[in-house]
């Protein structure tokens, strides 16, 4: 029974789904030398005690054959059927549709009528109403008009009684306009009531859709526009503060699904052969391992050894107690915690600095790498706050420059353009954003870190400067740890470069860095040449890591201050003019995020903090929307990525998704970056022209 595992965790990574068949294999083993050992094991004589090993025997069974099951049926290949054959069955629904039309009465008929050419203008006509009914129910709509009609929805908030010819319908109170023909007799303001669904009816029906999109949209299947509006329809609903929950409960259930055997019971409402054995193994584990310890009990255990009594009598009972745990475990709803991950060129350097003699054992035996992956900075909790920022800004381009589905496509074409264009600041930023993305979000990276040194810390908008830094530390977390989610084609070693920069800039300052590691602290070897006391060796703390990131931040911008007057001024006197003492410098990612810097610096600390906030946004919208399902689903097994929540409020918010812009049958046009490819990270310049127009 503990070989099929418990139904809280059937995978471990998602890879393991993909190998289900590797563990039928297994599962066939393990119940084959289970059943030889027993029956090598077996005395015999004890029929009760033989029931009780039966009775564990068929659960554990079931269990192991129910684990490869539920790993095939969160296979990506599984999902994708399933998706495609829960969303291809309209023919029954149509069916009874025109029955339920058939047998009303004809003013009945005639409300029916009316309230689907008020919801969907243009489906029916008087000469052949019905046929249009079904014909064109289930039918999806063209770009366009899905632009509109999000469009009009977003502009009124979410409230569909603001949308309309003039008029409201109220389904919540089942009431319609007043529709009149000839020989009607209804008084004048009599309302008619039409049959409407049930508040449970439109919760059925609104899980099954956000399911299966939910499920599509993992397996990286493009949904039809018509079930994207209705989500979009019903996600505006709530609340900004229920917004991130919603998100949560989402993506709680995908857990489920790809990660527990609750997809053997729950995924679906109808009864079905999965359901049935699931249901089966439930019970049986629950309650079989209570009747083996009664049929132990009464068996003739005297003329057994004391201690291997005891010993059984705790497996029975602990088996027990955890398969009747488990029955009751998916009422557990999973939580995120809402940690961002956080990494920062600085504080890496730093800490190698701090701890150089232990960095340097670990090269010798090839593990820094894998530490340096592992060994991120302290996470923050602002997953809610940022999720809450990507929404207001997918909902201020609904509302202001989606208007067409050009616009439409262009809003995850861009990374930053946007924002540097409409503040003004194309001329002086713009090479910055149409870098290669992977360098963007480097040098973005260290102008964020140079603006908040300088200008952060005491700034009126510390909030958002605070902001600002944890989206691009976590930016920076996903090119050093997880650069295939953060766009593919990423180059890691960017980020080593970068740190190879500052040991190149901070070479000739050993002494001030050494003063800022130490502190006011004495090291051991003042301690042992006696110019300090040891008592002040016990005394004296060190300086924390962030004290010590500060203290780097600031002589690194001090060289930067430096280099930058002599290059400007040749008889500066704050650089002596030795060469080799001080070598020119360099240019790289330093010195292009130090340009960065000056000319965000140079604006008012509101504008300034807006501009950066923006860049990174867009930045993280672009990456988000170009992240492959599988990647998002990976992720999961760890804990929820930023990235997997921004990227889940864009599907659920009605933007382009990642397989729509693969079956583009044209690329779009306009400003930003908007001729590329989402599977690589070149970009043209603003000066030269894509090899296309070439």
């Amino acid at each position: 029974m503990h070989l099929g595992g418990q139904d809280g965790i059937t995978a471990y990574n998602i890879e393991d789904n993909e190998l289900w068949t590797r563990h039928v294999l297994t599962a066939v083993t393990q119940i084959t030398v289970a059943i030889y050992v027993f029956c090598k094991s077996w005395p015999g004589g004890d029929k009760r005690l033989l029931q009780a090993s039966i009775l564990l025997f068929v659960p554990g069974i079931l269990k192991c054959l129910e684990k490869p099951w539920a790993l095939k049926n969160a296979s990506f290949n599984s999902l994708a059927s399933m998706a495609l054959k829960r969303m291809a069955r309209p023919s029954a629904f149509f069916e009874k549709i025109q029955m339920f039309f058939n047998e009303q009465p004809v003013m009945m008929r005639k409300l029916i009528v009316d309230y689907i050419d008020f919801t969907f203008p243009g489906w029916v006509s008087p000469s052949a109403p019905r046929l249009l009914i079904i014909s064109k129910i289930g039918r999806d709509i063209m770009l366009e008009d899905y632009v509109q009609e999000a469009r009009d929805y977003v502009l009124c908030n979410g409230h569909p009684q603001a949308r309309g010819r003039g008029a409201t319908i109220d389904l919540e109170h089942n009431r319609a306009p007043q529709v009149q023909g000839e020989g009607d007799t209804a008084e004048p303001n009599h309302v008619p009531q039409a049959r409407v669904l049930s508040d449970e009816e439109k919760r059925r029906i609104h899980k099954r859709i956000l399911s299966v999109e939910a499920t599509k949209l993992f397996v990286d299947l493009a949904s039809s526009y018509r079930d994207r509006l209705s989500i979009l329809e019903t996600f505006l609903v709530h609340d900004v503060n229920m917004v991130y929950g919603s998100l949560q409960e989402g993506l709680s259930e995908m857990f489920a699904l790809l990660y527990t055997k609750a997809k053997m019971r729950f995924i679906t409402e109808e009864i079905t052969l999965m359901r049935i054995f699931s249901d089966l193994v439930r019970e049986a584990t629950a309650f079989l391992p209570f009747a083996a310890i009664g049929l132990f009990h009464k068996s003739n255990r005297e003329a057994y050894n004391v201690n291997d009594v005891n010993v059984t009598y705790a497996l029975f009972c602990c088996t027990a107690v955890l398969e009747l745990f488990s029955l009751n475990a998916n009422l557990i709803k999973l939580t995120s915690s809402g940690m961002v991950a956080q990494y920062n060129l600085v504080g890496f350097f730093a800490r190698n600095k701090r701890h150089s003699k232990k960095m340097h054992i670990l090269s010798s035996f090839k593990c820094k790498g894998f530490l340096d992956q592992r060994w991120c900075m302290e996470s923050c909790s602002s997953s809610s706050r940022i999720t809450e920022l990507v929404l207001g800004h997918v909902k201020g381009w609904w509302k202001e420059h989606i208007v067409d589905a050009a616009s439409y496509r262009r809003f995850n074409d861009h990374r930053g353009q946007w924002t540097i264009q409409h503040t003004g600041c194309y001329q002086d930023l713009a090479w910055s954003a149409n870098k290669p993305f992977d360098e963007s979000v480097l040098l973005w990276h260290i102008a964020t870190d140079l603006c908040f040194s300088q200008n952060g810390v005491q700034s009126v908008n510390q909030e958002k400067a605070t902001g600002c830094r944890e989206i691009s530390n976590y930016m920076m977390y996903l090119l050093f740890v997880n650069p295939e989610m953060l766009l593919p084609g990423t180059r890691r070693n960017l980020f080593l470069e970068a740190n190879a920069e500052l040991e190149e800039i901070l070479e000739d300052d050993k002494a001030s860095l050494k003063v800022i590691l130490n502190g006011d602290k004495p090291s051991l070897m003042e301690i042992l040449k006696g110019k300090k006391p040891f008592p002040q060796f016990l005394k004296e703390k060190g300086p924390s890591p962030e004290e010590i990131e500060r203290g780097f931040m600031g002589r690194i911008i001090a060289k930067l201050e430096s280099l930058k007057c002599r290059e400007t001024d040749p008889g500066c006197i704050e650089l002596p003019t030795d060469e080799e003492q001080y070598p020119p410098a360099q240019e790289g990612f330093i010195q292009d995020a130090w340009k960065i810097s000056q000319v965000l610096l140079a604006m008012d600390d509101k504008k300034m903090w807006e501009v950066i906030e923006g860049v990174w946004v867009e930045m993280l919208c672009f990456s988000a929307s170009r992240c492959r399902g599988f990647l998002h689903a990976k992720s999961m097994g760890t804990g929820v990525e930023l990235l997997t929540y921004v990227w889940f409020l864009l599907s659920r918010m009605g933007m382009e998704t990642l397989p729509e812009r693969l079956q583009r049958t044209e690329l779009s046009s306009g400003e930003g970056y908007a001729g590329a490819t989402p599977s690589t990270s070149q970009v043209s310049t603003a000066t030269e022209k894509p090899s296309f127009e070439k």
